[in-house]
């Protein structure tokens, strides 16, 4: 038995529980208007109990352009709780150019930067049921303009 592991995983079904495992969007296909989506729909699992979500950064589906790949993987991703660049073509940074490359090393920086914040709440997630990615209304209740 390996009691200092600390196993992760992404189902895309379930119950919400707080204790198991993180959900994922599924395949979904690459655009902007999915990646908008993403947002809304991770909001809504946080409010539903799933404290950890991820879907697959850049869509699925195809190959993203450089500027989604840009926008999605490293502006969207380094700022989600799971980071996760996963689809049927390739996601690695040099198949998107010299500007993707930048900025992804630019956002990833940053998130590393967060950690101890990401820390932090990943195992609030775990010990309280917390979302990671939270909607206004669960960090301010008592602002009205929260709940629009």
């Amino acid at each position: 038995e390996r009691t200092d592991q600390r196993p992760m995983f992404i189902t895309r079904g379930g119950f919400a529980n707080h204790h198991f495992a993180a959900t994922w969007s599924g395949d979904i296909p690459n655009t902007i208007a999915e990646m908008s989506e993403q947002i809304t729909g991770a909001l809504a699992l946080g409010l539903s109990g799933y404290p950890w979500s991820s879907n697959d950064l850049g869509g699925f589906f195809a190959k993203p352009s450089d500027e989604l790949y840009i926008r999605w993987v490293a502006q969207f991703g380094a700022f989600s709780a799971l980071m996760r660049a996963h689809g049927h073509d390739g996601r690695e940074p040099w198949l998107y150019g010299s500007q993707a490359q930048e900025n992804l090393r630019r956002y990833l920086k940053i998130r590393y930067r967060l950690f101890p914040y990401i820390y932090t709440t990943a195992w609030q997630g775990t010990d309280q049921g917390i979302p990671m990615m939270r909607a206004m209304a669960l960090e301010h209740p008592d602002d009205p303009e929260a709940w629009t």
